[in-house]
């Protein structure tokens, strides 16, 4: 019996050895950049420290962790839909007859108008200023009857173009999420193209009118990062095109009716309010 448990010792000890000898063998032949849990390459791999990685290894270990974007130029792409807005339309004729009467409902609102938005910026940790361009759908206005005392008909299309300067502040900086708030001001051309009919002109007439006045945006919305360098913005947006009156006589409406003579002569104001979705690409 001792004998036995002699041989059995003997074996268990022989089994060990040829263990521990396959492990060691086989921990050799590792790839060194892994090794195990108890290596010190492994430790070095796991921290960057690892002389056995290459300097292509280190390139693409680089080029995948997202750059921190601040400091850079940026250009913007939105359209917007939006409600268009003519209001505040008063009776400023020469014409007795005309300038005593007065202008029935003079707010009109027309939905679902489309516009479109190009802008060119540079953007700072959570500030970002831009110059925008921004085009708008026609707008009508149509009055029959225009007047609340005398006959008259209004037809007219208004058109509105701005050119804004937008600063922007990120009140919610995450990594790929940024809400921000934004004011701009500028000045927007404002057209009307227009025909008239009735007192004190009985046969007619058209007309077509252009002013520049200083206009100004509100807006707050949110970005989300779609890649390392592209952004997808959604905003609320209000956009005055006449809220600062007209550039050369301070006017306090500047959306413009009129004829020559200024037999008619009406002025409004315009504003669009609405949703508005772009891209945003950050030059690197």
């Amino acid at each position: 019996m001792p004998k036995l448990i002699k041989s059995f010792n003997n074996s268990i000890v022989l089994i060990l050895i040829v263990y521990c000898q396959t492990a060691i063998s086989i921990e050799q032949k590792l790839d060194p950049k892994y090794g195990n849990g108890q290596s010190t390459k492994f430790i070095d791999a796991m921290y960057g420290r690892s002389p056995d990685i290459t300097d292509a290894e280190l390139q693409a270990i680089e080029k995948s962790i997202p750059p921190r974007i601040t400091s850079r130029f940026f250009i913007r792409f939105g359209a917007n839909n939006c409600t268009s807005s003519v209001s505040k339309v008063v009776n400023t004729s020469v014409q007795t007859a005309t300038l005593t009467a007065k202008v029935v409902n003079g707010n009109q609102i027309t939905s679902s108008k489309y516009g479109v938005e190009l802008a060119f910026g540079y953007r700072w940790d959570k500030l970002s200023l831009e110059l925008e361009a921004l085009a708008t759908e026609d707008t009508r206005f149509d009055k029959n009857p225009l007047f609340s005392n005398q006959p008259g008909t209004l037809t007219s299309i208004v058109k509105a173009q701005g050119v804004f300067v937008n600063a922007y502040y990120d009140f919610i900086s995450l990594m790929a999420f940024r809400a921000f708030v934004g004011l701009g001001a500028g000045a927007g051309i404002n057209r009307t193209n227009s025909n008239f009919s009735g007192n004190p002109v009985s046969t007619g007439i058209s007309f077509t009118r252009r002013r520049v006045a200083g206009a100004y945006n509100l807006v707050l919305g949110c970005k989300i990062n779609l890649a390392s360098q592209l952004f997808i913005n959604g905003a609320f947006r209000y956009t005055n095109f006449a809220g600062f009156g007209n550039i050369k006589t301070i006017a306090t409406s500047n959306v413009e009716w009129r004829d020559e003579l200024q037999n008619l002569h009406l002025e409004g104001q315009h504003s669009i309010y609405g949703i508005s979705i772009g891209l945003t690409h950050i030059f690197i």
